[in-house]
């Protein structure tokens, strides 16, 4: 009785490793990959990085833009999403 429970457990292990699904050759991006697109960013992607932490998009009167917290602190979207300043994790 024993084994027969052992051999149901090892074929239902053993569908469940051959259903399991491996990532596609360069669907995860390397390290390599991740600061390349931190140091090309654009400023709307900045800018939805900004909103999607929380903070809101302000231009000023002189042109300048800035990513302000809900905290009170602020910077450059594009510092910011670089993580040059700011309190927060990625």
């Amino acid at each position: 009785m024993k084994i027969r429970f052992v051999l149901i457990f090892i074929i239902i292990c053993f569908l469940f490793t051959a259903c399991a699904v491996e990532p596609e050759a360069g669907a995860i991006p390397t390290v390599e990959e991740v600061l390349q697109k931190r140091e090309n960013v654009t400023e709307h992607e900045a800018e939805v990085f900004c909103r999607d932490k929380g903070g809101k998009i302000e231009t000023w009167q002189d042109g300048s833009v800035y990513c302000i917290m809900p905290q009170g602190y602020g910077c450059d979207p594009i510092e910011f999403y670089r993580g040059i300043c700011g309190a927060f994790e990625k």
